[in-house]
């Protein structure tokens, strides 16, 4: 199962200044653009026009591997992996899906920001699939 889920998320690494695409996306409703990359230490997360980004911090990968604690069970409809980045009492859930049930094996990866003192969802928003998408953080064993 291990295999098919590398398989399903799997669309590859490509080259970013040295680092490694994580997360890449757009947005229906905003020409912002979502990125994270690595350097296999630490997960630098980007929002914003690219390279005129409105926030950038990084999270080392120890820190978050030690906020991404949901793991999929084997079980159920969707296939699905998270990891949880944070920022100024902010925590960014990165949560990606394939829904296994249908033939079309459905796709999501959705961005949700949280207040960690309220636990109050700030904002959620999925990725548009048909404009860009790159996950590969099933790689990382989060």
């Amino acid at each position: 199962m291990k295999k098919l889920f590398s398989i399903l998320f799997a669309l590859g690494f490509m080259q970013l200044n040295a680092a490694d695409i994580v997360v890449a996306c757009k947005f229906k409703d905003t020409p912002k653009e979502l990125l994270v990359t690595t350097d296999g230490r630490y997960f630098k997360y980007h929002y914003g026009i690219k390279n005129d980004w409105d926030l950038v911090f990084s999270n080392s990968l120890d820190e978050i591997r030690r906020n991404s604690t949901e793991k999929w069970e084997g079980f159920g409809r969707y296939i699905w992996a998270k990891f949880v980045m944070i920022n100024n009492g902010v925590m960014f859930e990165f949560s990606q899906a394939v829904d296994r049930m249908t033939d079309e094996h459905e796709m999501f990866l959705t961005l949700t920001l949280t207040d960690i003192k309220t636990d109050k969802i700030l904002t959620s928003k999925e990725c548009d699939l048909s404009r860009h998408f790159v996950s590969d953080f099933g790689e990382f064993g989060l």
